[in-house]
């Protein structure tokens, strides 16, 4: 289930209760913090609830097939997240030439991302990641060819760590349904063999 259903289930849960558009509102924002749907979107949601809609699905719409969320559109937006995770909804519109509406809905329910402070990240892999890590395997693959035989063992090692940033800087994209709680910087540890700190090579 989405983030987006989760949330719709909650409101109905709210309405269920008896628990006001406000306060279903407040426990939203709470429990969900940058992710929680708009006000406008909980206080509609809220009303079709208590006037006795059940499902929480979005209706089918009468009218000619949206093409802006095609396949091809979907790929492109998933192609330009993969290299910069910090561009913005309307840098992507513009990279793109879809509205900024289309832009959102592949982000959220085509692609499944949403935008977080970069000081929270998801310890379960992503496709995000994990194509992190292909390109820093293959550069190391490259840069390193003659020196992995020499790596007999290795760890990772998780550690909390906090930098400060403004909001706007340390934003970016990942899946919806990942629930981020702290910063962790993640640690490569390597024993090397007949290898001496002199022979490793220094960044210029």
């Amino acid at each position: 289930m989405s983030e987006i259903m989760e949330q719709r289930s909650a409101i109905k849960f709210c309405v269920r209760n008896g628990i006001s558009a406000a306060e279903t509102l407040r426990m939203c924002q709470k429990a969900y913090g940058d992710g929680a749907l708009s006000q406008a979107r909980v206080f509609a949601w809220h009303r079709m609830f208590k006037e006795g809609r059940e499902s929480v699905q979005d209706e089918p719409r009468a009218g000619r097939l949206s093409t802006s969320t095609d396949v091809i559109h979907v790929q492109k937006i998933r192609d330009l997240v993969l290299a910069n995770r910090r561009l913005t909804v309307r840098d992507l519109t513009d990279l793109v030439g879809i509205s900024e509406g289309s832009v959102k809905t592949i982000l959220s329910d085509h692609l499944g991302l949403r935008k977080v402070k970069a000081r929270l990240v998801p310890k379960s892999l992503n496709f995000l990641e994990k194509q992190r890590r292909v390109d820093v395997s293959e550069t190391m693959l490259s840069d390193y060819r003659n020196r992995m035989k020499n790596i007999i063992t290795g760890d990772e090692s998780w550690i909390y760590n906090f930098r400060h940033f403004k909001k706007r800087q340390i934003t970016f994209y990942v899946l919806t349904n990942r629930r981020l709680s702290q910063t962790l910087m993640t640690i490569l540890t390597c024993t090397l063999a007949q290898l001496s700190l002199t022979e490793l090579p220094t960044s210029k």
